[in-house]
């Protein structure tokens, strides 16, 4: 019984056919993709390429989570978002804790707020 891999080195013509169709196809779907966020782009409207909605639904996991009374431990870019919906944050510097609390007083720290939140 020949296995797929012996195909493959019996048959060199078939190497290079597979290896062309699977450049056709992946050009096919990188060419849809761009002219997917071109156009969207262009209206200004959202983008599922952008990620924006595997965000949103990491929201909603995180919600339901905390409903369940689970604890999840959350590395976020945007600290504004974290925070706002963190029982507990921590400030590290240098891999060193120096302000702890709940996210709504990491939120109106003043001293947070000007190093790591923009103001």
């Amino acid at each position: 019984m020949l296995d797929n891999l012996t195909i493959l080195a019996q048959v060199p013509v078939l190497n290079v056919q597979l290896l062309l169709d699977g450049l056709i196809v992946g050009a096919i779907f990188a060419l849809t993709a761009y002219g997917l966020a071109l156009v969207w782009g262009v209206m200004n409207l959202k983008n599922l390429a952008q990620g924006d909605f595997v965000i949103m639904g990491g929201y909603i996991a995180l919600v339901l989570q905390r409903r369940d009374g689970k604890t999840i431990v959350m590395v976020e870019q945007n600290a504004k978002k974290g925070l706002a919906v963190a029982d507990v944050g921590y400030v590290l510097v240098s891999g060193e804790v120096v302000v702890a609390g709940t996210g709504r007083e990491l939120l109106e720290n003043p001293e947070v707020g000007r190093l790591f939140l923009g103001g």
